[in-house]
């Protein structure tokens, strides 16, 4: 299947006459902050948005964030480790191995894609911790500048203002999984406080993945007429086993083998922040200090700080409701790779990077928005390395500035429904890491990444009890950043295309039976140079997930989900000359009885025992080629939470 420009652009219009099949009754709007970084309503968003919900997420079972993502947020995530979620990887705009790179997170507001290849951790947030996870898809590059190339994603935690509450809980299950977390949410006057505490351990499924994630968070916040202003703090320790891939061989034989016993990979953070919200004026000024060491074929560290300065304000001029702000960045990545003489190699690289946004949504009629925006951004780049065995030292330096827009048009069918279309462009810097080799220590600048975009989308109720979502896009990118295993190195790859359809049905079958499915169709492939038409690896085609909802008591429920992935090319395949990894079929269960303050859930993750894998590489250099990262069979998880 492949949708030209001229049949995506006729596919929207003939969806347009469709808008006007319910008129739904005035409900209580839902507030956001993904739409233009200040709180606005969900149904005057000139993109789409959704929402994961607090109650969704607890009554669904789901027990790690990249779980809920998937299950409850229809969004791409491949998995490495399976029930911990951890350095799970979101791709949402068919991207395969950089989609990490491509995809925005945020954790209120404030970016946690960091400037090196780790790219954004989510088992770092405690799923306790989480209020709503706001998705939008599509391109958020003028309000948020580098990575929200396929979509950004928003994760609001909870405040000391939500409720007075303490909790514990403790968990158990598969593959020696233990865990225990306390919270403590309350309120005095115009004060609040929130603290979060959280541990988990897991053997893990495989040898030689043993899983340690210790997490801390608090919030200190006081409402002033005008707002709020607070201080937060988070804090967390990952040590990491890394069993690493399987040839097919050893894959079917024994999918739990690993690779080697000693890998492993072990990370430390902490983020300082202070906040201000109020009704025109919103800010964030933080320092994040990262410490990566790692082992794998060779020892590296890498420590990571990061200054950040992100105030923003927002005016109403007539029908225009104007945000512009302020996005100042500065970080310093020192970096070891100790691969043995003469490979020993160290780096001291700085980014300074500033931009300045202005969006503007104007109201034509009661029913028609228009929404432009620009986005100007410098990022000065200085790396020099130091090859420690013969003392030499290389470095090299630039600045770029880039400019980003956008343009939409609106359509507000009643309270809830909304169809858009908007055309956009993006850009995407490459990282740190992605310029200098841990091995060779060569340094590359590469180009920034450009995008064009097409993005349409319409979310139309049917009824009080049925809801369906569409979203197309079309993107062109130029001088996309990737990664070639030929030459062990990343590179401006040749110009790509990328489009696709996400299309969502919410519906209450019946009173005790809520079901919501999501499907997601990508076609990304190379549209001139050396690969030609080929497609992208990693990137499947075809991806869906069903989530069911059984009430079988007031206090009593049962979740039946399922994930399916399509067939996608191994990765590194740019040739594509092998074979393409097997689609599957995955259920998970969840069983969930909340009552007079306690929380029990029991979910079973791959109910049916299959044996998957989410990721894996073509080795061309191999007898065995087609190399697998194993995710877990049937794992069961037993969660107790009691509200004090």
């Amino acid at each position: 299947m492949r949708i030209s420009a001229p049949i995506f652009l006729a596919m929207v219009a003939g969806g347009l006459p469709m808008m006007t099949l319910a008129q739904e009754p005035e409900t209580q709007p839902t507030l956001i902050v993904t739409a233009n970084r200040f709180e606005s309503e969900l149904q005057q968003a000139p993109a789409n948005i959704s929402v994961v919900t607090r109650e969704q997420i607890d009554s669904s079972g789901v027990a790690t964030l990249s779980q809920a993502l998937q299950t409850l947020g229809q969004v791409n995530v491949s998995d490495l480790f399976g029930i911990t979620g951890a350095r799970a990887r979101v791709d949402m705009g068919g991207f395969g191995a950089s989609g990490g790179q491509n995809t925005l997170i945020l954790l209120n507001g404030r970016r946690l894609n960091d400037v090196d290849l780790s790219g954004a951790n989510l088992s770092t947030i405690p799923l306790e911790t989480v209020e709503r996870i706001e998705i939008l898809r599509g391109s958020g590059t003028v309000l948020y500048g580098d990575n929200a190339v396929g979509g950004v994603i928003n994760i609001i935690t909870r405040s000391g203002f939500d409720a007075d509450r303490s909790t514990v809980s403790v968990k158990a299950g598969s593959f020696g999984t233990i865990g225990a977390g306390a919270v403590y949410s309350g309120a005095k006057d115009d004060t609040a406080l929130y603290i979060s505490a959280d541990a988990i351990h897991s053997d893990g499924y495989r040898d030689n993945s043993n899983f340690d994630n210790t997490n801390l968070l608090a919030e200190l916040t006081r409402q002033i007429e005008t707002g709020s202003y607070g201080l937060r703090a988070i804090a967390n320790r990952e040590a990491l086993r890394l069993p690493g891939y399987l040839n097919e061989p050893i894959y079917l034989a024994n999918p739990k083998a690993a690779l080697g016993t000693s890998e492993y990979a072990d990370q430390t953070s902490q983020t300082y922040e202070g906040f201000f919200n109020g009704e025109h004026w919103r800010g964030e000024l933080a320092f994040r200090d990262k410490q990566q060491d790692a082992s794998v074929f060779g020892d590296t560290s890498a420590n990571l700080k990061t200054l950040s300065f992100t105030p923003r304000y927002r005016t109403t001029v007539g029908q225009n409701k104007i945000v512009s702000g302020v996005d100042i960045y500065q970080s310093s990545l020192n970096s070891l790779g100790d691969f043995g003489v003469p490979n020993i190699n160290q780096s001291q690289a700085t980014r300074n990077s500033y931009a300045f946004y202005v969006s503007d949504n104007v109201n034509l009629d009661d029913k028609v928005a228009l929404n432009l925006g620009g986005r100007y951004q410098s990022v000065g780049l200085d790396i020099d390395n130091t090859n420690l065995s013969s003392s030499t030292t290389t470095s090299d330096s630039r600045t770029d500035a880039l400019t980003a827009w956008e343009a939409g048009l609106s359509y507000q069918h009643n309270t809830r429904d909304r169809s858009y279309f908007r055309l956009a462009q993006s850009f995407r810097f490459p990282v740190l890491d992605e310029m200098w080799n841990y091995y060779s220590g060569t340094i590359d600048l590469l180009k920034p990444q450009h995008g064009d975009h097409i993005e349409a989308g319409t979310r139309i109720s049917l009824s009080g009890k049925t809801r369906i979502e569409a979203n197309l896009f079309y993107i062109l990118l130029t001088d996309e950043i990737g990664y070639i295993d030929a030459t062990a190195s990343n590179v401006n790859l040749d110009p790509t295309r990328h489009q696709g359809v996400n299309l969502g049905l919410e519906t209450e079958v019946t009173q005790h039976w809520k079901s919501r499915l999501g499907y997601s169709y990508r076609d990304a492939v190379f549209r001139s140079g050396v690969y030609v038409g080929n497609e992208i690896p990693e990137v499947p085609m075809h991806s869906a997930t069903w989530n069911n909802q059984f009430s079988i008591s007031k206090a009593g429920s049962i979740s039946l989900n399922a994930i399916y992935t399509g067939e996608r090319y191994f990765g590194d395949d740019l040739d594509n000359v092998g074979k393409k990894m097997p689609d599957y079929l995955r259920w998970d269960l969840a069983w969930v009885y909340q009552k007079q303050g306690w929380d029990t859930s029991v979910s079973v993750v791959n109910l049916t025992d299959i044996k998957t894998a989410d990721r894996g590489y073509y080795a061309s250099w191999s007898p065995n080629p087609y190399m697998y990262y194993p995710l877990p069979g049937r794992g069961v998880l037993v969660s107790l939470r009691k509200t004090l």
